[in-house]
């Protein structure tokens, strides 16, 4: 595996990327043009991420990269149940406690992975 796909690059970078698109906008008012660069450095760190994620899962046997599949789906209907469900809340009225969509999305991938990967490592075995 060549260094910059190793993990300890990848997830460095990324928590670098996300921390500084999160937190460094608030404190520049008034630099519009600044600020969306900034708060735009999140999708580079994402992009590196998936690909980090596609190299990792290629050299998986069949078997492993099965189980990933089913991490990934359960992540994803996960995502999709709680997104969907606190949008309507919102809509009908209900206040929620502070959360926000992007806090509900990344919950619901390290969830909704991590259990599908359990699961069907069980299963498998």
């Amino acid at each position: 595996m060549s260094w910059y796909w190793n993990p300890l690059v990848v997830l460095p970078v990324f928590a670098t990327c996300y921390f500084v698109a999160r937190l460094v906008p608030r404190s520049l008012d008034g630099q519009d043009q600044l600020r969306l660069a900034v708060a735009l450095l999140i999708v580079p760190g994402l992009l590196y991420l998936f690909g980090a994620q596609r190299q990792w899962v290629r050299q998986l046997d069949e078997l492993q990269r099965r189980i990933h599949l089913e991490g990934y789906v359960s992540a994803l209907g996960v995502i999709l149940l709680a997104v969907f469900t606190l949008h309507i809340v919102l809509k009908a009225g209900f206040t929620v406690p502070v959360l926000e969509f992007i806090d509900v999305v990344a919950l619901g991938y390290a969830v909704g992975f991590s259990g599908g990967v359990l699961l069907a490592r069980r299963r498998y075995q």
